[in-house]
């Protein structure tokens, strides 16, 4: 019954550990996320055929960037192609 009261107790102690360090990590995470801060945060959707999918996830590591990479680069190049048109 001893070694159940201190493995109890180390695991307490272990639990207290995490349980501050998630605090900390809480509290940057709420910076991070807040309404104020400059983060991108949209969150978009397309529906795509999974053979189209798939080809430009296969380009996308053979050029080392990521979907999402991709993605903001069209969107970024959409927008600078076509900003002028409508003088926004």
């Amino acid at each position: 019954m001893g070694d159940f009261k201190k493995t109890n107790s180390a695991m307490q102690n272990a639990a207290a550990k995490r349980e501050a360090r998630s605090q900390g990590q809480s509290s940057t995470v709420k910076k991070l996320t807040g309404t104020d801060s400059k983060i991108k945060n949209k969150i978009i959707s397309a529906k795509v055929y999974p053979e189209t999918w798939e080809r430009f996830t296969q380009i996308n590591k053979a050029q080392g960037i990521t979907n999402n990479s991709a993605i903001n680069m069209i969107i970024t190049k959409y927008i600078r192609e076509n900003e002028r048109m409508f003088n926004i």
